[in-house]
């Protein structure tokens, strides 16, 4: 978030508190407390708050969406987060 902050993105987070790190880093912080004994934590109501504001932003600005996505995926491929580069084959040094 640092680094996305870095590129002077507004930064929204869901959280399940209001004091957690990744807040002081937000833009906009929008609490979802999970208040329940479940033993696992259920993560329905988040994912389709962020499944739901991006069709919305993806709807409305659809060319500035698609450059965002653009960063944000170059972003997250410098931090390492989210990919894992695979060794190449002996087959793809010859291609």
């Amino acid at each position: 978030m640092r680094v996305a902050k870095n590129y002077g993105t507004r930064i929204v987070v869901l959280s399940n508190t209001p004091v957690s790190d990744v807040c002081a880093l937000a833009y906009v912080a929008i609490p979802c407390a999970a208040k329940h004994s479940d033993i696992f934590d259920s993560y329905t109501a988040a994912i389709s708050m962020v499944n739901f504001i991006g069709n919305e932003l993806a709807t409305c600005c659809s060319e500035k969406a698609s450059q965002r996505m653009q960063r944000m995926e170059d972003i997250h491929q410098q931090i390492g987060d989210l990919y894992q580069r695979a060794p190449l084959s002996s087959a793809d040094d010859k291609n």
